[in-house]
C-alpha cells in the first residue's frame, strides 16, 4: 500500500479542505497520496477539478467507525487545517494511533498537543506546503518519535485525571466535603 496523509473530518467550510487540497496539489512527491473523508459533491467546482485531475487525492466519502480506525492506523500523518476548533478530538484519535500531526497553529491545538509531535502551520498554501515538505523529508525515526510524543500526551486526558481535577475544583468551591 502507498503512503498517505489523511484529512479526517466533516466537509464544513471552516475545516479548510480547500487549503489541504490546494497545498497537496502543489507538492510534487510521487510517494504520497492524500486521503480525504469527504465526497466530491462536498467540494466547490475548483476543488472538484483539482481532485479529478490528481489521481493522488483520494476521496473516501463518509466512513464507518471501523474504516476510520483503519485509515488512521495506516496513514503516515493526520493533516488538520481548521480555522477554529472547539476541542479537536480527531487530534486525540490520531494520537491514540501514535501518528504525527500537521495542524493549523490554533491556540486550542497548541494547548492540547505536545509540540514535539506536531508540525504547526499557518492557514495558507505556502505555509502548509512547507509543513508537508518538512514532514516528507523527516526521518522515519523522527516520525516515530512524533507519534510516540502524541501518544504519551494522551495521558493528561485520562478519565482519572479529569475526575480528580473536577473533584478538586468542586471541593475548592465548597460543593463537596
Amino acid at each position: 500500500q502507498r503512503k498517505y496523509l489523511l484529512y479526517l473530518g466533516r466537509s464544513e467550510r471552516n475545516k479548510r479542505i480547500d487549503l489541504i487540497i490546494d497545498a497537496f496539489s502543489n507538492l510534487d512527491d510521487p510517494d504520497y497520496d492524500l486521503y480525504v473523508t469527504v465526497r466530491l459533491e462536498d467540494l466547490d467546482r475548483r476543488q472538484q477539478t483539482i481532485v479529478r485531475d490528481n489521481t493522488k487525492i483520494i476521496l473516501l466519502g463518509y466512513i464507518s467507525e471501523a474504516e476510520k480506525e483503519k485509515v488512521i492506523a495506516n496513514c503516515e500523518a493526520l493533516v488538520l487545517a481548521s480555522e477554529y476548533e472547539a476541542f479537536g478530538s480527531v487530534l486525540l484519535e490520531a494520537s491514540a494511533f501514535r501518528k504525527p500531526i500537521l495542524c493549523s497553529a490554533l491556540e486550542v491545538c497548541k494547548e492540547i498537543l505536545n509540540p514535539e509531535g506536531v508540525i504547526f502551520f499557518q492557514n495558507n498554501v505556502t505555509s502548509l506546503v512547507h509543513a508537508l515538505k518538512q514532514f516528507i523529508v523527516t526521518s522515519r525515526e523522527k516520525k516515530m518519535k512524533m507519534g510516540n510524543s502524541n501518544f504519551s500526551n494522551l495521558e493528561k486526558y485520562s478519565f482519572d485525571k479529569i475526575a480528580k481535577k473536577y473533584y478538586a475544583l468542586f471541593k475548592e468551591m465548597d460543593l463537596i466535603e
